[in-house]
């Protein structure tokens, strides 16, 4: 029974599983309001909330089973040491895991201390995170994973800048085996170049970066 059980399982890791992140900065907290369903965080695919972001930064890490393992939040904003507890949280994670980063009100303010933006970069974060773009109230997604090195990740931004209306992101992807990827339909607003398209493509990349 229980090698039939294991069996199951594994063939249910590599079935995709749809999820939706979403980003808000301040300004758009009236146009998508909490009550419908716009806060920051994680959805599935048929909008049920798995984590509601808080203040600043959300860290999400997924199990190789495809579910939400963790949920950590950070208020870089509020807290001259959240920057680096961050970074450390981050940096602690298992080469491998799954990470989505999500921002809530307001991500910009010393989010460059702590050796944070290194600890992003270690998950997949390309230019947007450091940009001089990245005003205040702005909204930033990093769909990535532990160890796959700058520039390797999904990384969605928009800046709160003219309009901070405007700075709400949501990004639908896909995880298999507890590594996600872009799921078709997903409106990219700033990505990295490397760009991920399917799950071969992905787990090529990651377990070359992981090996080099």
């Amino acid at each position: 029974i229980a090698s039939r059980t294991s069996a199951v399982e594994s063939r249910f890791a590599r079935t995709p599983v749809s999820l939706i992140a979403i980003a808000r900065g301040y300004g758009a907290q009236s146009a998508h309001p909490s009550a419908a369903g716009g806060a920051a965080g994680l959805l599935d695919a048929a909008g049920t909330r798995l984590v509601t972001g808080a203040r600043s930064y959300t860290v999400i890490r997924l199990r190789a089973d495809n579910v939400v393992a963790a949920a950590q939040a950070f208020d870089v904003y509020g807290d001259p040491a959240a920057a680096a507890a961050m970074a450390a949280y981050l940096n602690a994670t298992p080469a491998g895991t799954g990470i989505v980063v999500v921002t809530e009100d307001e991500p910009a303010n010393m989010r460059l201390n702590g050796g944070l933006a290194a600890a992003m970069q270690r998950c997949g974060a390309g230019p947007a995170f450091d940009s001089a773009a990245f005003v205040p109230k702005s909204a930033y997604i990093l769909i990535g994973q532990a160890g796959i090195g700058a520039g390797n990740g999904l990384e969605y931004f928009r800046s709160a800048a003219p309009n901070e209306a405007d700075a709400y992101i949501e990004a639908r992807f896909d995880v298999l085996n507890g590594r996600p990827v872009l799921a078709p339909g997903g409106a990219t607003v700033t990505s990295t170049a490397a760009r991920i398209a399917t799950e071969e493509t992905t787990r090529a990349a990651a377990d070359s970066a992981l090996a080099g």
